[in-house]
């Protein structure tokens, strides 16, 4: 991780350590908070907000570094992977409105099995039988965990968050699959 490397104080196993930590403690609380977040304010503003602070911090942190950054407003790639990551986090925001933070969490994540369809699609990589495997058994877990097994779950209250949510998770897949196109 180049740019963790790059902040000084991963260069240490105690550092990698700690920042793994600092890691999965942000990423494990990312959606129990915005639960809490749209409870309260606009999925919208709580988009623009997480948007706004991300960008300061990036911004910050190339005008101390003094890099260039007037090559990134150019950049189609930056422009195409930055709206596709906006309409990615405001769907997730939106979805949470109506489901829960652990069944977003795991639809988030499917992410992953789309991304092992994508890369066949787009990048033309092959689908071994052991992915497909895990395309089906991934398919299948989410399944079963969003419904608890139950057909009818599929209509219930919380049946288009979940949508949007898993919708957020393909957009994903897809913007991690240009990425690595790109």
């Amino acid at each position: 991780m180049p740019s963790v490397v790059a902040l000084g104080f991963m260069d240490t196993k105690g550092g990698s350590i700690a920042g793994l930590l600092m890691a999965t403690v942000l990423w494990g609380i990312s959606f129990p908070l915005g639960k809490v977040l749209v409870g309260v304010v606009d999925p919208v503003f709580v988009v623009i907000l997480r948007f706004g602070l991300g960008s300061a911090i990036v911004m910050s942190y190339l005008i101390l570094k003094r890099k260039p950054i007037r090559k990134l407003f150019g950049s189609r790639i930056l422009w195409i992977l930055g709206t596709t990551n906006g309409i990615g986090f405001a769907l997730e925001f939106y979805g949470l409105t109506m489901t829960s933070a652990s069944i977003a969490s795991c639809l988030i994540n499917v992410n992953v099995v789309f991304m092992a369809i994508f890369s066949a699609i787009l990048l033309k990589e092959r689908i071994t039988q052991k992915t497909l495997i895990g395309i089906l058994f991934g398919l299948a877990g989410v399944f079963l965990i969003t419904t608890g097994g139950d057909i009818s779950a599929i209509t219930g209250s919380s049946a288009l968050g979940n949508l949007i949510i898993l919708a957020a998770g393909i957009i994903w897949a897809y913007s991690n699959i240009y990425n690595k196109k790109a």
